[in-house]
């Protein structure tokens, strides 16, 4: 996984070794291979992979799919995406069964807390979130539970820079620590995918998301449903990350 530590020299040393819970949570509308890139670097060999499909977001538009078929694309492309196969990755619905209250993370932590591996959780964020991390609810509460992952994907924070030891401080005030995890960009998103499904272009949309995501595709974003035949599921292998 990513690294940490109380200087710059230690950040660029220190690996986690041992297994933990990561929780990573998303609209995963739909889900593309840029989440599995960020689980894939955020991630060990034996960790407890919980995939938080978000309810109510408190800070971004209300997303396109539903609830439910966000919690159907999760499960088929990430809980059985062969680039996390030597982790056990499970999809939750905490948050979709809140109904209309706005979820927090905070709160979805607190109620992850049964059936975790030993340590603190470990919450996956990329590092554009981490340097506005203590503009979210309860962010002293939240870095007192887990410790952090942070996913250096924009170069807005990285283990070099000065917000990284200002992150670092506030773990280690807490009893926590960050990990600092490199990840090749990833040139997708949600919406370049729904784009693609409407306008009927399911090839250029299955180099995009995880193999088992593709075949829900048609029947979420509207596109033509005889589109789905010129691209047998046979012929499509999984979805590698970029």
């Amino acid at each position: 996984m990513g690294r940490s530590g109380s200087s710059t020299t230690d950040a660029h040393q220190r690996v986690r070794h041992e297994p933990r819970t990561v929780i990573a949570g998303g609209m995963f509308d739909p889900p593309h291979n840029g989440h599995v890139a960020m689980l894939a670097a955020a991630s060990i060999p034996g960790d407890d992979i919980r995939i938080i499909v978000a309810g109510v977001p408190p800070h971004r538009a209300q997303p396109v799919a539903s609830a439910q078929d966000r919690l159907d694309m999760a499960a088929a492309g990430l809980a059985h995406e062969p680039v996390l196969g030597d982790r056990m990755v499970t999809v939750s619905d905490v948050e979709i069964r809140r109904g209309r209250d706005v979820a927090y993370t905070v709160d979805t932590v607190r109620s992850l807390t049964n059936d975790m591996l030993p340590g603190r959780p470990v919450l996956v964020i990329g590092d554009e979130h981490a340097a506005t991390i203590t503009t979210w609810h309860a962010w002293e509460d939240l870095l007192s539970i887990v410790d952090l992952a942070v996913v250096t994907r924009t170069g807005i924070v990285d283990a070099t820079s000065d917000g990284a030891s200002n992150l670092e401080s506030l773990l280690h005030q807490r009893g926590g620590q960050v990990w600092w995890c490199p990840m090749q960009p990833v040139t997708t998103s949600s919406t370049a995918v729904r784009e693609l499904v409407a306008s009927g272009d399911l090839r250029s949309a299955a180099e995009l998301v995880p193999a088992g995501v593709l075949p829900l595709l048609p029947g979420v974003y509207g596109a033509v449903h005889e589109a789905a035949s010129a691209v047998p599921a046979p012929n499509i292998g999984p979805a590698g990350v970029q």
